[in-house]
C-alpha cells in the first residue's frame, strides 16, 4: 500500500493539524492579551505551512485575529489553500 493510499492518514492528519493552527493562535491571543508570553509568528507561520493553515485561517476569520497584519492576511490564506490542495491531491492518489 502507497502513502498515497492511506486516506485516513490524511484526513486524521488534517484534522489534528487544522485543530493545532487554531490552539496555537488561540494561545496565542489569549497570553498575549494578558501580557505573558506570547508564539512568535514565525512558529505560526511553520504551523501553516506544515498544514495548520486551514485551522488558522478559520480562527482569523471567526475571531478577527491577526486580519491586520498583512502578512498573515496574504500567507495564511495562500498556505491554507495550498494545504487543502495537497491533501486533496494526496487523497486521489494524484502524487
Amino acid at each position: 500500500m502507497s502513502f498515497a493510499a492511506s486516506g485516513d492518514f490524511i484526513w486524521q492528519y488534517g484534522f489534528v493539524i487544522t485543530l493545532v493552527g487554531m490552539i496555537a493562535m488561540a494561545a496565542n491571543r489569549s497570553y498575549g492579551a494578558s501580557k505573558a508570553w506570547k508564539i512568535s509568528d514565525v512558529t505560526l507561520l511553520l504551523l501553516a505551512l506544515i498544514g495548520a493553515g486551514p485551522g488558522e485561517l478559520l480562527y482569523m476569520l471567526l475571531f478577527r485575529y491577526k486580519w491586520n497584519n498583512r502578512l498573515f492576511a496574504v500567507a495564511i490564506p495562500l498556505l491554507a489553500a495550498a494545504a487543502v490542495a495537497l491533501g486533496i491531491l494526496l487523497f486521489r492518489g494524484a502524487l
